[in-house]
């Protein structure tokens, strides 16, 4: 039993171990460093052992990816700075080391705690917790402050308010924020993201390590980010991690550590410095210090340092109050290096500085000359700078070339130099005069007070080049004899002196020849780019002269090779302004990704589409860009696919952002290979087509518009063809009616009144088209004239009353007393405006009220401000039918409810109206709860006339028949017009044509003529211009003249006036028109017999029917009235046992025919809730909604019923 259970626990672990073992990634390792010319020395035991254990686990994870210690590169390998040190433990060992890479760092340290892996990478002192050790440290490291180059607004010690990028994993805020208390940190999950945001000004420094920090900056920020000072804050060293029990692990790895030799370490230390020398010189600045000159150190964060403001170029202070110079370069690379901040104590001169470093006041001094006297007081470094002494004289002065020259004469020199003492045991008979300074020197050669001055080359050039260019000149130079500067410390002061010598040691020639170099030969105090780099130029341009003259020498063999590769360097170049030129000035965005989706570089162009900053989206994954969720998946799926498969992927994309925003773009994505070929990121961009896709909309909405305007066309044709056919229809088959009646005698008058209705309908149409042609033509105008407005506004209001009686509607009226004036105003177009509204009103609402309401805003300038609303508790219209009501030929939906009929022309040309006269009219609506519609207008006031007696507008009685003549060359109106002269009992006289109808007027003697206008031969303005004349030749009584013309242009009265005739009318003419205008001869007794008829009938039961109209069409006659609300009734039985069979059938276009012919005879009646009623089942029938219709009909039928109930009362 005991042994199964041993087997079954070694299948579950070994079972947990290959489950573990699915998140670990098996590395190769690549380290760059060769053991050559060290071995280890190591025990038989320590060797035995390691044959034993044959190979040795190192454990990373993918957290500690951090170039330059590891690069995380997409490939198998383990390569960087640490790989290197591990290459060097295998080689020294002679053991096989593997790396196995996990997920997380947690992972990777539970590995170890299980003995999965043997030692850890990447161990700083914090992780030797919890049963871990390190081991010796394989590298050191500190934390530096980096910042954009601006070190005059920015340093180290002044972080007060500033942003500070850490790293999360290595952030000590216990140590940070006690060191800067006042700055303001900003945690970053890496050192690349940390820099990032400081080059892209998220943060304003980044402090963290020294490595990595200049392994980023070289390799990618050269030139934006810089190294400001290496604060002592927290010494790091990176080593290996092992559990306690790894004795003999631990032992071998130290041992190996021990081994490597400071120049391989300096080695690797510069392979991953990416081109940067500063890390090993802090290395081996690090490595040279003892434990006490450490301890001092972090003991003396600030160094006074005495400086020295006029000894140029060596130490001086610029116009701008920065210290310059040599000594200034030296320090701040000292700076960096000590990790110390020199506080500067500036001075006139060096010996004004002595009492100072005496007392204890400064630290040292920057620049010195080294002489023998200063040596027993002063400790001085190693020089940092070596210059050759000059001899200097007047040009005009005696010649003087060597020292022997001045032999019994005066040499100026500075005080206490090394010059001083040299010439003073060399030439005892030169007589010196010592003085402080270079300058006060010079003053004494010039002015003759001496014969020749020595001194420092660089700054007597500097002198004489500002001062003395023309009386002046440098005559040689001491080959016995150099000025060297160096640091001065207290002779007390053997730590500090010791430091700075080694500090010095540390910074290679080069570099020192280049903090020299640029204050030798010609330089300018003032920072300008010439000055900065004057011996890079000169440098640069004697390289290229010398090229050039080589060139020349070897121009015959070398012409072709010189002219070939000039071609390839201009391609070349042509070739990278033109990259640069696309990625950087293209319109279009452009961006790479890296593996993860992360965003590394974008144009501005992507910037300005996506509205973020550069420092918004570097870094970023897809997901936290504006872009929505939907489209982020979806390209985020085509990144994938492109790096998966190692192709170019490209397609029109839709891509939403959060904001709303959408872009229609023509999207690609190019997979880009690292140097081992294998995919690193991409290269994506996008064109925006969404200017190409809105002119194909546009083109596809302009063959919409002009299919939609062709359709417009056909529809407004098939409307008034309809329209007018209806009416027309109605005219002929009445008068037809009327013809076949005539045969049996019997005049058919209701026939005669649905003709009469019939034509007025049409009468209308063709104002309304003619009024909306003229709107669109801009030929419509004004008429205006005196006008009394509340007798206006009543008389349109009287046009409705019946109207509204008749549906049971309150008719509301409100007048502002303010409003009883005489205005000037078309008043034609006024009541149009107010019959348009007010029959929308009454047509609209079945039960409530219309109200008219007149009301006065305000009167300024003798005009007078309206404001007229016509309100009702109507249906209401949508917001949707509202959009397009002022549209002509447009109408609202008729909600189930109301059959529409109209041209939809009134409210268009209502509108029109009001803007032709400087005023307004607005619709407010809302469905199922009524309309408001509003119209402002401003009228002139005029003052009131004197009163008179109010001018008679009925038609005059005539006491006897007037002789009329007509003229018309249109045989039917020549008919109709003959026809009401004699209804009205006149005599009238035709003649078809102008020509025929002045000789009838010749021979004749009449009272009136009425002629139309555009006639054959003579047309009725000539007609008029002729009688008129022959009236005044023979001085006869002038007869009356009336134009007749289908024209109805305010224009073509005008004309008719101008010719001379009394008035014009527009044909159709009603009887009521024309008695107005030629008198009645005759009265009939029409009204009276109607009232009669109407008192003897019975009183109705139901008020819904009005049969005034049928008592009307039979003259009264009692018997004619009962037998046409017969028939009537008899039709409406056969119409609904037919509504009947037709609802089993569902014949929809029967149905809707049936409905459209019991409407007519209800609107006879004027049943309103039959009208409507048959208006829905129309409306149903359209739209062919099978369930309304059924509704519907069976509202039709109980309509129906009830006419035959109401009729039963009559």
């Amino acid at each position: 039993m005991r042994k199964a259970c041993i087997i079954v626990g070694a299948f579950l672990a070994l079972a947990l171990q290959a489950f573990a073992q699915e998140d670990v990634q098996r590395l190769n390792l690549l380290g760059r460093s060769a053991v050559d010319g060290y071995h280890l020395n190591l025990t038989e035991t320590d060797r035995e052992w390691l044959r034993a254990k044959n190979s040795l686990v190192l454990g990373v994870s993918v957290e500690d990816i951090a170039p330059p210690f590891e690069l995380g590169l997409a490939t198998h390998d383990y390569e960087g700075l640490v790989a290197d040190y591990v290459g060097l433990l295998s080689q020294l060992l002679k053991i096989d080391v593997q790396i196995h890479r996990y997920d997380t760092r947690d992972m990777a340290r539970k590995a170890l705690t299980e003995g999965q892996v043997d030692f850890l990478a990447m161990a700083r002192s914090e992780d030797a917790v919890d049963g871990f050790v390190l081991s010796k440290p394989y590298s050191d490291d500190r934390q530096v402050l980096v910042s954009r180059e601006d070190p005059d607004k920015l340093s180290a010690t002044n972080l007060a308010k500033k942003r500070i990028a850490v790293v999360g994993r290595y952030w000590r805020p216990d140590i940070f924020k006690s060191t800067y208390p006042q700055a303001n940190f900003q945690i970053y999950p890496s050192a690349q993201s940390a820099i990032g945001a400081v080059v892209f000004g998220r943060a304003d420094a980044y402090l963290g390590e020294a490595i990595r920090a200049n392994y980023l900056i070289n390799k990618n920020y050269l030139n934006d980010l810089q190294i400001l000072q290496i604060p002592i804050i927290d010494h790091q060293h990176f080593s290996f991690l092992l559990r306690k029990e790894q004795h003999k692990l631990l032992g071998v790895i130290n041992s190996a550590i021990m081994a490597i030799p400071l120049s391989e370490r300096l080695n690797i230390l510069r392979r991953w410095s990416a081109g940067g020398d500063s890390l090993s010189s802090q290395f081996f600045f690090n490595h040279s210090l003892t434990i006490e000159e450490r301890a001092w150190l972090r003991q003396h964060p600030r160094l006074k340092v005495g400086i020295s403001i006029n000894d140029i170029p060596v130490s001086f202070v610029d116009g701008k109050g920065r210290f310059r110079g040599v000594a200034a370069d030296v320090l701040n690379r000292l700076s960096i290096l000590m990790g110390v901040k020199f506080e500067p104590a500036y001075q006139e001169s060096f010996y004004e500085i002595l009492p100072l470093i005496r007392d204890s006041d400064i630290d040292f001094l920057a620049a010195l000359p080294k002489s023998q006297s200063r040596e027993k007081v002063l400790d001085f470094t190693r020089p940092y700078l070596i210059e050759p002494v000059v001899l200097v004289n007047r040009m005009d002065g005696d010649s003087i070339i060597t020292l022997e020259h001045l032999e019994g004469k005066k040499l100026a020199t500075i005080r206490d130099s090394a010059v001083c003492e040299f010439v003073s045991e060399k030439y005892p008979k030169v007589s010196l005069v010592e003085v402080n300074s270079i300058s006060e020197m010079l003053i004494l050669l010039n002015t003759g007070a001496v014969d020749a001055a020595i001194g420092p080359l660089h700054a007597i050039r500097y002198e004489i080049k500002r001062s003395y260019p023309d009386s002046l000149q440098v005559i040689g130079s001491l080959d016995q004899l150099w000025m060297q500067v160096a640091f001065a410390t207290p002779a007390g002061s053997p730590l500090l002196y010791s430091i700075l010598n080694k500090a010095l040691l540390s910074i290679p020639p080069k570099e020192m020849d280049d903090l020299t170099g640029r204050w030798q030969g010609d330089f300018a105090i003032d920072d300008s780019y010439w000055a900065r780099h004057r011996h890079d130029l000169i440098e640069f341009l004697s390289i290229g002269l010398a090229i050039l003259v080589t060139a020349l020498f070897w121009v015959g063999y070398l012409v072709r090779q010189v002219r070939k590769r000039r071609q390839a360097e201009r391609a070349l170049h042509e070739q990278m302004v033109f990259m640069r030129l696309v990625v950087d000035g293209t319109p279009h965005p452009i961006y790479v990704r890296d593996r993860k989706g992360r965003l590394l570089i974008c144009n501005n162009a992507y910037l300005e589409t996506i509205g973020l900053k550069r420092e918004q989206v570097v870094g970023k994954l897809l997901t936290e860009t504006p872009l929505d969720v939907t489209s982020a998946r979806l390209l985020h799926d085509v990144y994938v696919d492109a790096m998966s498969r190692g192709i170019a992927v490209s397609q029109d994309r839709v891509l939403t952002f959060t904001s709303g925003k959408v872009l229609k773009v023509y999207h690609w994505v190019l997979p880009y290979h690292d140097e081992r070929g294998a995919v690193a990121g991409i290269i994506c961009g996008w064109l925006d087509i969404g200017e190409r896709q809105r002119l194909l909309e546009e083109l596809h909405d302009a063959k919409e518009d002009a299919e939609m305007a062709n359709r417009a066309k056909t529809t407004f044709l098939a409307i008034m063809s309809h329209e007018i056919r209806t009416p027309m229809n109605a005219v002929i088959g009445m008068l037809e009616m009327m013809l076949k009646g005539n045969e049996s005698r019997s005049t058919d008058l209701f026939s005669l009144e649905v003709a009469a209705g019939a034509a007025r309908e049409l009468q209308n149409l063709v104002g309304d088209i003619l009024d909306i042609a003229r709107i669109e033509s801009g030929r419509l105008s004004l008429s205006p004239s005196r006008m009394e407005l509340r007798k206006i506004v009543e008389s349109v209001l009287r046009m409705f009353e019946g109207g509204a009686r008749q549906k049971g509607l309150r008719l509301r009226f409100y007048f502002d007393q303010a409003a009883e004036r005489d205005v000037w105003g078309d008043s034609l177009r006024i009541k149009q405006i107010l019959s348009n509204l007010l029959s929308n009103a009454i047509k609209f609402t079945s039960s409530g009220e219309v109200s008219l309401e007149i009301k006065v805003l305000d009167t300024f300038n003798d005009s007078l401000s309206l404001l007229i609303e016509v309100k009702d508790s109507g249906i209401g219209i949508s917001t949707e039918d509202q959009l397009k009501l002022f549209s002509p030929f447009s109408q609202a939906s008729n909600n189930n409810q109301s059959a529409r009929n109209g041209s939809g022309l009134g409210l268009a040309i209502s509108r029109s109206l009001c803007e032709m006269m400087d005023g307004t009219l607005v619709l407010s609506s809302m469905l199922g709860k009524g309309t408001q519609a509003s119209v402002n207008l401003r009228l002139p006031i005029l003052k009131p006339l004197p009163a008179t007696d109010t001018e008679q507008t009925v038609p005059v009685q005539l006491s006897k028949a007037l002789n009329i003549l007509v003229v018309d060359d249109y045989p039917a109106n020549r008919l109709l017009l003959a026809q009401q002269l004699e209804y009205l009992g006149h005599k009238v006289v035709t003649a078809e044509d102008g020509a025929k109808g002045l000789e009838a007027w010749r021979t004749g003697d009449y009272d009136a003529v009425i002629t139309d206008i555009n006639m054959p031969f003579i047309c009725g303005g000539e007609l008029t211009r002729i009688i008129r004349s022959e009236e005044g030749t023979k001085k006869a009584k002038s007869c009356r003249i009336l134009g007749f013309t289908a024209n109805a242009r305010p224009e073509e009265r005008q004309r008719c006036l101008d010719a001379g005739m009394d008035d014009c009318m527009f044909k159709p003419v009603r009887l009521n028109d024309l008695s107005a205008r030629v008198g009645i001869a005759r009265l009939h007794a029409l009204e009276e017999t109607e009232n009669s008829a109407l008192g003897s009938m019975p009183e109705r039961n139901n008020t819904s029917i009005d049969v005034s109209s049928i008592i009307e069409l039979a003259r009264g006659d009692k018997a004619g009235v009962k037998s046409l609300l017969g028939h009537l009734r008899d039709s409406n039985i056969d119409d609904l046992k037919l509504l009947t069979e037709l609802d089993h059938s569902r014949d929809i276009t029967a149905i809707s025919d049936l409905a459209h012919r019991v409407k007519g005879g209800a609107q006879v009646i004027n049943m309103q809730s039959l009208i409507e009623c048959c208006e829905a089942v129309e409306s149903a029938c359209e739209r062919l909604d099978m369930e309304v219709l059924g509704l519907e009909v069976v509202a039709l039928k109980q309509a129906m019923h009830e006419l035959n109930n109401a009729l039963l009362t009559f």
